[in-house]
This record gives structure tokens, sequence and C-alpha cells, in this order.
């Protein structure tokens, strides 16, 4: 099963179409560009529409300094910031004006995290034991803050080989395996990216795998956990149906029935301790 953030479970039958996250990508170039050529002009709206990648990505590109610290600035509302605590609420609340689509999260672990406060008196591989534990926790059981829980339907962390440290050791060793599929960043209309990958040689059959089998191979991880058993010295009340520890003063018992207390008693007692209708 697929979780949401929401906890809902979605079958991986049940996957369609997938949007994967979007980078913020923000170019500036050595020298600023005239406005000239970094202007929309109405009559080429048309065009956007129909291949954003038109007119050499030019709508697809932010030049100017003040739009992408606004555009960041939105996007801070639904990230998690280096150092902050996290903000499922607000991808939740998030998740519920979307109806009809399933939003998901990732569990990960910031290198910033791991300062001398969190290594004090660890060694190296007791500090990847530690992450792991707090990755695995947040995975099964949810990242809450202030109330609220979102589920992650994964773990995600990004190492840069170039600069693997010490630290960056640490963090590899402490993360769960995990595939990262698909690539990111296409939100546009799907007809118009899969035109684009089929002219450069991916078959309909790899487009399929890309956009619903690679998301289930990744995050159908989950599976209910079995209930616990019954412990043998447990009884059964003849009222509500529910098993409970046999505590003395806590549990009542009346011809053949048990109640597991005044509450069940005092249901069956209005209806003069009536036989129970045979159950099938």
């Amino acid at each position: 099963m697929i979780r949401s953030v929401r906890g809902d479970l979605v079958a991986p039958e049940d996957v369609g179409l997938t949007l994967p996250h979007e980078h913020v990508l923000h170019t500036i170039g050595s020298k600023a560009a005239s406005k000239a050529d970094l202007e929309i002009k109405m009559e080429d709206l048309i065009v956007y529409r129909r291949s954003p990648f038109a007119f050499g990505g030019r709508n697809l590109q932010l030049q100017n300094e003040d739009e992408a610290f606004r555009e960041l600035e939105r996007l801070q509302q639904l990230a998690a910031a280096i150092g902050q605590t996290r903000k499922p609420l607000v991808r939740l609340h998030l998740a519920e004006r979307l109806s009809g689509l399933h939003l998901l999260t990732v569990t990960t672990f910031e290198i910033e995290r791991i300062n001398d406060a969190f290594s004090i008196g660890l060694s190296p591989r007791e500090q990847s034991e530690r992450i792991a534990k707090v990755l695995e926790a947040e995975l099964m059981f949810g990242i809450e803050s202030g109330g609220a829980v979102a589920y992650p339907g994964a773990m995600y962390q990004q190492i840069q080989s170039s600069e693997l440290g010490p630290k960056e050791r640490i963090l590899v060793q402490g993360l769960a395996l995990y595939r990262r599929y698909g690539g990111g960043g296409y939100t546009y209309l799907f007809e118009i990216f899969k035109q684009r990958l089929l002219m450069q040689g991916v078959t309909t059959a790899q487009w399929d795998q890309i956009v619903c089998g690679n998301v289930v191979d990744l995050l159908a991880w989950y599976v209910a956990p079995e209930a616990p058993p019954i412990p043998k010295n447990y009884l059964q009340c003849s009222i509500c149906g529910n098993f409970f520890e046999p505590i003395e003063g806590e549990y009542f018992t009346k011809f053949a029935f048990i109640y597991c207390g005044t509450k069940c008693l005092r249901r069956h007692s209005r209806q003069k301790f009536a036989p129970l209708p045979t159950q099938t």
C-alpha cells in the first residue's frame, strides 16, 4: 500500500499519473539580460500553453532576483527549512484542499543536525544508529508538529559524493536503503512532456514505467501490522464484544453473561437480562 501525508492508504493498482516534486531553478547570467529578451508577449501565450519549452524555455526561467525570492518565500510555506520544525500542518491543509489528489511527503535528516549536541559521547557508528532510528520512527509513526501528524510515504536523502566528509559518511551509514525513480520536475501537460521523451527514443512502456510503475515500486512499501494476539486469560464482554483483562472489581458476571464494566451491565439490565441474539 502507498501512504499519503494524511495517512490514507492507496492500493498500487489504483495509482494513475503522478507529479514528482518541482525544483526551483533560478538562472542569472553574468550579464543582465535586456527586458526585451525576457518579455513574454501576449501573442506568444498560446504557444507557451501548447509547448512550455518554446522560445528557448524563456517562460521557465527566473531572471529577476526579486521574483525569485518571492517564489522561494512561497515555497518556504510548504518546505521544511533546515534547522527548523517541519510544517506537516501546512501540508495537511494543502492535501485537504486538493480533493481527488493524494499528496505525499518524505522523511529526511539534515546534515546540519549532526552537531556537538547530537554527537556528544557517541561513536560514528552510534550516531548512524541514532539517525536510522529517527528516520524509522518518523516513517512508521509520522512527523508531529503542533498536534498535527504528517505521514511520510518514503525516506529521501541527497548526498554530494564530491563532499563526502565525516558528517556525510555518518549520514550515509545511518540511512535506510532506498531508491529514487523517475527524475523530478515535470508538472507540465503530460502530453507535451511525453511527446518530447518519445522524440528522444523513450518507448510508451518506458513512459508508463516513469509516471506510474516506478512510483509504485518506490512507495508501495506499507503493510498494516497484524493485530496482537489476545492473551489467553482475557475475557470477552457479552454485550460489546470487546476483550478485556479480568481485574477483580472492574468487571461483572450474572448468569452466563460477562460484562466488561457497569455500562454494559446497565445496558443489559434495561433489557431484563434477556437472552442475546445468536451470532452467525
